[in-house]
């Protein structure tokens, strides 16, 4: 997706914001709830609400997330575009593979190549919804670019996979990267 002009952290309603994340229906409707507080991916998740809704994790969390999915046979689900095209995948991954510094999956039905040292950030975020919380891992690079954003395979009226949970809530604590607090 292109990031969309941002406003200053000290002109967000930090509080506003905070309230409707945690008041979210649908994950699905996260992009508008930037739109009205006039803030990008990477500033929403800084401003996230209290708690571990938005945690800065290292940049080892996406090669990890993929190997332990790998290993267990968990389908997930990844997101991989730019505002001119988004491939998405749903399913298990099985030949992992590196080659220079890229970390590959190279499956019959599915190619996925990441040039590892072009991660900048990577953050694990919880939004609410109507079928319970929604857990993605979403990686950028310097520019605030989203790479990658992997989920649990799930459908709207399907809770989230518990063992995509217990997955990512230990890589979560894992791989933690500590960073500023922001107060409203």
């Amino acid at each position: 997706a292109e990031k969309r002009p941002a406003l200053p952290d000290d002109r967000v309603d930090v509080r506003g914001f905070r309230e409707d994340w945690l008041n979210l229906l649908d994950s699905h409707h996260f992009t508008g709830l930037m739109g009205k507080y006039k803030v990008d991916r990477l500033q929403a998740l800084r401003l996230a609400p209290e708690g571990d809704h938005a945690v800065q994790v290292d940049k080892s969390a996406l090669r990890k997330v993929i190997t332990e999915a790998s290993r267990t046979n968990l389908p997930i689900m990844v997101f991989a575009g730019n505002k001119g095209i988004l491939q998405i995948h749903t399913g298990e991954v099985h030949n992992l593979v590196d080659r220079d510094e890229w970390f590959n999956v190279i499956d019959p039905d599915f190619n996925l190549h990441v040039k590892e040292p072009d991660i900048d950030q990577s953050w694990i975020v919880t939004k609410p919804g109507n079928d319970g919380s929604v857990t993605s891992l979403e990686c950028f690079d310097t520019g605030g670019n989203m790479i990658v954003q992997l989920f649990g395979k799930r459908k709207p009226g399907v809770p989230e996979l518990e063992s995509w949970r217990e997955l990512i809530f230990g890589v979560r604590e894992e791989l933690r990267v500590a960073t500023r607090e922001i107060r409203d």
